[in-house]
């Protein structure tokens, strides 16, 4: 019975140990801007890492980050309106 009882307490210092990670990564994510920006960020490194090494065309290249700062723009301007509504 002592066994089970230390793989007990393991399991629920693992399981402490993965909300502290949680807080960490929300706490990063949100002082590097916020989730819209890290998601913005990472799909353009991931375009630009994919046409680094011509996997994708110039154009799939130019399609991506014309279509993807776009959308963040309209993300800030839909939220800032929202936001100045109330609603």
């Amino acid at each position: 019975m002592g066994k089970t009882s230390g793989t007990t307490s393991k399991q629920v210092s693992g399981d402490d140990e993965n909300r502290s990670t949680g807080k960490t990564i929300s706490s990063l994510v949100a002082s590097a801007g916020g989730r819209r920006f890290t998601v913005t960020l990472l799909t353009l490194v991931s375009a630009h890492t994919l046409a680094w090494y011509e996997k994708i065309s110039g154009e799939a290249y130019g399609l991506v980050m014309v279509g993807v700062v776009a959308a963040f723009i309209t993300g800030v301007v839909v939220q800032k309106v929202k936001g100045a509504d109330g609603g």
